[in-house]
C-alpha cells in the first residue's frame, strides 16, 4: 500500500511541475486583465457613491414614516423612544453636524455613546406586546 501512496505523490509532483508554466501564464494574464478593469472599477465605484447620496434624503424620509407607523401601531406608547431613535437614524442619513456623516465619523465622541443608547432604546419596543393596542378614539370638537 506504501507503494501505491508514493508512486501518487511522485504523479502529483509530476503534475504540479507540468502545471506551474500555466499557472505563472493564468497568474500574468489575471494581473493585466485586472489593471485594464482598474478605471471601470473606480467609475462604477464613484457612480455607486454618487448614487448612495442621492438616496440618503429618501432613507431619511422612509425612516420618519416607519416611525410614524410604527407609533401609530403601539398607540403612542413608545413615541418617545421611537421618535429619539427615528431622529438619530435621520441625522445620521441626512449627514446633520453632530451625528455619523457619509464618511461614518462624527464631529463629537459624545453622539457615538448617544447612538449606542439610541441602540439600547430601540430595544425596549421589543417588549411590546404580539398585538399592538387599538389607537384611541379622536376626541370631537366639544368645548367646555
Amino acid at each position: 500500500m506504501s507503494s501505491f501512496i508514493e508512486k501518487a505523490k511522485e504523479q502529483a509532483e509530476e503534475l504540479a511541475e507540468k502545471a506551474k508554466p500555466y499557472v505563472e501564464k493564468a497568474s500574468k494574464q489575471a494581473g493585466e486583465l485586472a489593471e485594464k478593469a482598474k478605471p471601470y472599477v473606480e467609475k462604477a465605484s464613484k457612480q455607486a457613491a454618487d448614487a448612495v447620496e442621492k438616496m440618503r434624503p429618501l432613507a431619511a424620509d422612509a425612516v420618519a414614516k416607519v416611525g410614524d407607523s410604527i407609533d401609530k401601531a403601539t398607540g403612542g406608547r413608545y413615541s418617545s423612544k421611537i421618535d429619539g431613535v427615528s431622529d438619530k437614524v435621520e441625522s445620521t442619513l441626512r449627514g446633520k453636524p453632530g451625528a455619523p456623516g457619509a464618511d461614518g465619523t462624527t464631529s463629537t465622541t459624545a453622539n457615538s455613546a448617544d447612538s449606542t443608547g439610541a441602540l439600547a432604546d430601540a430595544v425596549v419596543v421589543e417588549d411590546a406586546p404580539a398585538e399592538a393596542p387599538e389607537p384611541p378614539e379622536p376626541e370631537g370638537n366639544a368645548t367646555a
